[in-house]
């Protein structure tokens, strides 16, 4: 926990696919960040825990950061309400494999991203990921068309307008699978 905070030059940090586990508010403050490489967003493998893409970034409001909206969910049956702040810098994502837990509704009203890519290892996009993101216009997948078109992301691109999605092999076309 806390691994990085307040680290203010910090523009980019790459976390490898061999990390089980991110400690919360690993990089609280640190808000010159614009691009990050993640293993998973959701379900930490090592605890099983359920927390949304901002438990990284912890819940004190800074300089260059930007609170996100509480999101009400629950873990089990227990209900729970959080907040975070993400640097408004941050502009690219990478997510390398597992799923994005729909009901963390993982990256909720990060307004100032404008592209995720996707690993190959994604098997699951939960509907209402990217409710609020209304910046994002780019997703990039490193698989094929194919494989995108048989991921399971439900309704979770509905509220972005103007997307482009980028697989291995082409440009993923609206009329290849409504989404």
């Amino acid at each position: 926990d806390y691994a990085f905070s307040g680290c203010i030059a910090l523009r980019a940090i790459d976390f490898p696919i061999t990390v089980t586990y991110m400690g919360i508010s690993c990089l609280e403050k640190c808000a010159s960040l614009e691009s990050i490489t993640i293993p998973f967003v959701g379900v930490s493998t090592c605890c099983g825990q359920y927390e949304a893409f901002g438990s990284l970034f912890g819940s004190t409001q800074y300089e260059g950061g930007e609170m996100i909206t509480q999101i009400k969910g629950s873990i089990g049956t227990q209900p729970y309400e959080y907040s975070y702040c993400i640097p408004k810098g941050l502009k690219h994502v990478k997510l390398l494999t597992h799923e994005t837990n729909s009901s963390t509704r993982a990256f909720h009203n990060c307004k100032y991203i404008e592209s995720i890519t996707f690993g190959k290892g994604v098997t699951r996009v939960g509907s209402g990921s990217f409710t609020g993101c209304t910046a994002l216009t780019d997703i990039y997948y490193e698989g094929t068309k194919e494989e995108w078109k048989n991921l399971r992301y439900s309704e979770t691109f509905d509220t972005v307008e103007n997307i482009t999605i980028t697989c291995s092999d082409g440009v993923y076309e609206k009329n290849d699978n409504t989404y």
